[in-house]
């Protein structure tokens, strides 16, 4: 239950050193076996929950960005970025009990999400924790100079590595939010 992003990396580091596997755990709300651990090959296997990196680590109110911890709950978040007049507007069935983080190795979409886009279009920036390091995707502009890897880790179910904190796109909250079905 780690606090920050060193505790995390350094729980990765100790367990890539005595070949114990980790699943990354936050909400819990997974439905495609993200949770089931690979236990071929390995000592042990330890569930990290980052429910603890739950902040709201930035707000860019110019370009309209938000850097949020792994393990904040969306409702959470939701709250968090109402404060301050804003929202994801992501809204998928597993919203009450899904984290930005699951939203993010689960490339979540939702059908209450639909004015705002699926979450992998919402993503501007990751940071990742892996035994070796830490690794920082989407800090630059979009260019030609070769493949935008974030892409590689949204929806790869932390296997690459424990997202730590994810910056995305937020707007500013509706007066009004109707839904409507039939």
């Amino acid at each position: 239950h780690p606090a920050d992003h060193d505790e995390v990396q350094r729980v990765l580091q100790t367990c890539a050193a005595h070949r114990v596997a980790v699943v990354p755990f936050a909400g819990g709300t997974s439905v495609v076996g993200g949770l089931v651990a690979q236990r071929e090959g390995f000592a042990g296997v330890v569930s990290l929950d980052v429910g603890r990196l739950d902040a709201l680590e930035a707000l860019d109110e110019e370009s309209r960005t938000a850097t949020l911890g792994a393990g904040a709950r969306a409702t959470h978040a939701e709250a968090l970025l109402t404060e301050r007049g804003y929202t994801l507007g992501h809204f998928p069935q597993s919203y009450e009990g899904a984290s930005i983080g699951g939203y993010a190795a689960t490339r979540s979409s939702g059908q209450a999400s639909a004015g705002f886009g699926r979450f992998d279009e919402m993503v501007v920036g990751l940071v990742l924790a892996t035994p070796a390091g830490t690794v920082t995707l989407g800090a630059a502009p979009m260019s030609a100079s070769g493949p935008d890897l974030r892409q590689l880790v949204l929806g790869s179910e932390g296997a690459f590595g424990v997202i730590t904190s994810v910056t995305l796109r937020v707007r500013p909250t509706p007066d009004v939010r109707l839904f409507e079905g039939w």
